[in-house]
Order: C-alpha cells, then structure tokens, then sequence
C-alpha cells in the first residue's frame, strides 16, 4: 500500500489554475463538476488526500497550469459533507487498472463557506514556471504581476524551487 494513499483525516488538498483561483477566492466556494458515480450522476468536489499529487502521473494529464493548490481542514469537512473515495467506485466499475488511488470526492454542488475549511493556499513553483512559460500568450492570467498579488492578497505560500 502506497503510504501517500492511507486515510489522511488531516488535510485535503483541490488542485486549480490561477484563474480559478481567483474565482474560487472571490466567491468563498468550491463548485462540484457533474460525475457518474456509483451508477448516478453526482455533483462532485474532486479532491485528492496525496500532498505530492503534482508529482503524479495523472496531474500530468489534469495539466501543468493546475499549480495552485488548496489546503483544506478533513475533518472539519467531514463533519458537514459526505468524504467518498473516488478509487474503490472506479476500480469496481473498470476492473484492476493504473488508477491515481487517493482521489476523495465530496458530493455536494458546492462547499461553502469555503473560508471554514481553508488552512491555506499553496503554489507548486515549478508547475507555475512551467505554466508561465507555456502559457506566455496567455499573458491575462499566467503572468507574474497577477501571481505575485495573488499571493500576498491571500498570503500564499510557495512550495518547490
């Protein structure tokens, strides 16, 4: 058993992009995305107990622009929505494959007040420079003016070199 993939009744962690972030930031909430799970369409939070996700295989398909991450209180959490892992649904509807194992899905349209929950924001700094560099065209929402008064706005802490 991967150590990254055991119950954490610590943290969660949300993965986004810069410009969700601002979203997420100014609205108080996390949105859940429309999924099939356990053979019913859920609105679902998507997000992940491994705090080293972003060097995972599967973040690599999410994408390098998903380099701010969203520290959140599980047990707080817990005590008002419902905490499903998304693995144990997968595997049993696909059979034994690859799968990224420490995914948790909070079945709700949205978590609110997402203040509550948050313990702090994070930048993963080498996926931000990949970003920046990849994105460079992009210039209105991978640019560092607007990374760096993101970070002090929410006091937001970088993570790599």
């Amino acid at each position: 058993m991967n150590l990254n993939e055991v119950k954490n009744m610590g943290f969660l962690y949300h993965y986004t992009s810069m410009e969700f972030s601002e979203d997420i930031m100014k609205s108080n909430k996390l949105l859940g995305s429309l999924n099939d799970f356990e053979e019913r369409q859920y609105k679902v939070v998507s997000l992940t107990r491994d705090k080293n996700f972003h060097n995972t295989e599967y973040h690599s398909m999410v994408g390098s622009s998903y380099f701010v991450r969203f520290v959140l209180d599980s047990e707080l959490l817990s005590h008002r929505y419902k905490l499903r892992p998304i693995f144990s649904y997968f595997e049993k509807k696909y059979g034994k494959q690859k799968l990224f194992g420490a995914e948790e899905g909070v079945i709700t349209d949205e978590i609110y007040p997402l203040s509550k929950y948050l313990v702090r924001i994070e930048i993963i700094k080498p996926f931000m420079d990949i970003a920046l560099k990849r994105y460079k065209n992009n210039l209105e929402n991978h640019n560092l003016d607007k990374i760096d008064e993101f970070i002090k706005k929410y006091d937001v802490k970088l993570i790599g070199k």
